[in-house]
């Protein structure tokens, strides 16, 4: 909605959310985040310069945005030191077997898109995947997952602001 209200001024506008009750992944998969554990956020990109563009070089940038943003979340987490990240196409971020995090592109089909993102940062997976964690639409985890915390095996949180300068 922000997209659409704000045209192209709403170009770069973060919207960052401590927890999540109803988030939406691939396929439609709802998803869950407990309060102050990881990293949401959504970004609306709608650069000035696709104004212009014919539409198949709009929808080729968009393809191209989906991988750039893992690209991101990936060197993102390499600089705090997670050094197993990696892009697991199209549109996720494993390290160690394990999902770290995803994205979706929401592409308005004109000239703007939503990028949402969620990387688990201090979430402690291990724990909540033994457990028989669910997804929020009630179905068992698919993949086990992992967060940046475990990954470098810290006792303290794990500051989730400069991964989210890491990645915008």
């Amino acid at each position: 909605r922000l997209a659409e209200r704000g045209g192209r001024e709403a170009h770069g506008a973060l919207v960052v959310a401590d927890w999540q009750t109803g988030g939406i992944g691939r396929r439609g998969r709802s998803w869950e985040s407990g309060r102050a554990q990881n990293l949401l956020f959504s970004l609306v990109w709608s650069p000035p310069e696709l104004d212009d563009a014919p539409p198949a070089a709009v929808l080729a940038h968009m393809i191209q945005l989906n991988l750039a943003v893992s690209v991101a979340v990936v060197q993102a987490c390499k600089a705090v030191g997670v050094t197993s990240a990696r892009v697991k196409w199209p549109n996720d971020v494993w390290a160690l077997e394990r999902k770290l995090a995803g994205s979706l592109v929401n592409f308005d089909g004109g000239r703007a898109a939503v990028i949402g993102i969620g990387l688990n940062v201090n979430e402690r997976c291990a724990d909540a995947d033994a457990g028989g964690g669910a997804s929020g639409d009630g179905q068992p985890w698919r993949v086990q997952r992992v967060s940046v915390r475990e990954l470098l095996g810290s006792a303290e949180p794990v500051a989730r602001e400069p991964l989210l300068a890491g990645v915008c």
